[in-house]
């Protein structure tokens, strides 16, 4: 049966059915390659740790190397703040442009740096400010990324058009994945471990050119353009705190959730497997990259249901599955060396976390006023996102110590409890039209 919102679609002109289309793989292609940068990262930090932290205790090379990965987390609400302030007053496109130019270069950099043995401990900080360049312009990418394509999308098709994009988040990881199995497929394990590991963070500068090529082609958003400049804040971040705090707080506490249980899947599952359990890192890349694909290809499905029932009770049944299937899930990693087994559990996890995570992205951007929507995003998210980036070290910590990974489960509980009491509060926003008529700001 046809809805009116696809009978609009189809009296689009082509003008504006290119701008959509654009402006959707624009989002995704972004939003997949900030991810590719932090999961190839994630996924090749064995390698990683002994190139830059040499020493006799493999542990400590590792805890530093993740320690690194943390500190991209802890920039990210700076550049949340400088690109959610270009975004808000500026335009969305430009600060796309800015934060995935910067990110791309940023991570080819990485793939070229020399090791300890060449510079010393000038490596390792080259290493920390490349990765703390990441973080700040990914602190800016992916609320940017989510605010164009829901400003952009049909009013009620909305949730079906960000699955795009989180399908680019986790698409990221899946095409790490893919590519880190690849490299270790045809490379012996100790060329893999001297300079293989490089050509992943290298295969982003040709990915990082694509995307710019669909940003530089996409127009400033609809709502954007239509924004009278008496609405535009002066401070972006000063008039979302002084009049929109409690917002600011729910997309705090729901990106605290989403991430706090997508993090430890994406970034410490492989390192686990490897390390503590000893499995080869070409399996255990490629379980998780077949995993991941096949529960991307469940995202388009999870926004239209979001579109349909609304964003509240998608996430909701994202909560009440995750506290049933957390223990068998971990006991499986556990226990079991059969790479089938594991991967069907990788891919529940990851189905489970695809109810939070795609009905989410369009969620904060629909409680936000459109003059500071992407700033009231990405103040929200990063202050989430430097909690949960330290999960892999935190958990590789406790792993370490308990000698096992179903600890994890009351982490999972705990974050659910949060997620139930946060959600609750949300007033249901799948069917009100996104723009408002927004009060004009004090100057």
């Amino acid at each position: 049966m046809e809805t009116s919102s696809s009978r609009a679609e189809l009296d689009l002109s082509p003008k504006q059915r290119k701008v959509r289309r654009r402006a959707t793989i624009a989002g995704g292609v972004g939003t997949l390659i900030e991810y590719f940068d932090f999961a190839v990262y994630a996924l090749v930090a064995v390698y990683i740790a002994p190139k830059f932290f040499p020493g006799e205790n493999a542990l400590v090379g590792l805890l530093f190397t993740l320690g690194i990965f943390a500190s991209s987390y802890v920039v990210r609400p700076l550049g949340g703040w400088y690109f959610g302030r270009l975004g808000d007053r500026e335009g969305r496109r430009k600060a796309l442009i800015i934060t995935i130019v910067t990110m791309g270069i940023a991570t080819g950099l990485i793939g070229a740096l020399p090791g300890y043995d060449v510079l010393g401990v000038g490596a390792s900080i080259l290493l920390l400010l490349l990765r703390m360049i990441q973080g700040f312009c990914a602190g800016g990418e992916i609320s940017g990324a989510a605010t164009y394509i829901a400003e952009t999308a049909p009013a009620k098709r909305r949730g079906f058009y960000t699955s795009a994009m989180a399908m680019g988040s986790v698409g990221g990881f899946a095409a790490a994945s893919f590519v880190c199995g690849f490299v270790a497929m045809i490379l012996p394990a100790d060329q893999m471990a001297s300079w293989g590991w490089r050509i992943p963070f290298l295969i982003v500068v040709p990915l990082t050119l694509l995307c710019l090529y669909y940003r530089l082609k996409i127009e400033e958003t609809p709502e954007f353009k239509a924004l009278p400049k008496s609405h535009v804040a002066r401070s972006p971040m000063r008039e979302v705190l002084t009049k929109h705090p409690k917002k600011v707080l729910k997309v705090f506490l729901l990106v605290l959730v989403m991430t706090g249980t997508g993090n430890i899947a994406n970034t410490y599952f492989a390192t686990f497997l490897i390390n503590n359990r000893g499995l080869g890192s070409s399996t255990v890349y490629w379980t998780i990259a077949i995993g991941t694909t096949v529960v991307v290809l469940s995202y388009p499905l999870v926004g239209i249901l979001s579109d349909r029932l609304g964003r509240k009770r998608v996430i909701m049944t994202g909560y009440a599955l995750f506290i049933l299937v957390a223990f068998p899930v971990f006991l499986t990693l556990d226990n079991s060396t059969n790479m089938v087994m594991i991967g069907v559990a990788f891919v529940i996890f990851m189905l489970v976390h695809a109810l939070t995570t795609v009905p989410g992205y369009i969620l904060y951007a629909e409680i936000m006023p459109r003059n500071v929507r992407y700033t009231g995003q990405a103040l929200g998210m990063n202050l989430a996102l430097v909690l949960t980036g330290v999960a892999p070290l935190f958990v590789a910590q406790i792993v370490g110590v308990t000698g096992t990974i179903t600890v994890l489960t009351w982490w999972v509980l705990g974050l659910m409890a949060i997620g139930f009491a946060t959600i609750s509060t949300v007033k249901e926003t799948a069917h009100d039209p996104l723009l408002e008529e927004a009060v004009p700001v004090t100057k």
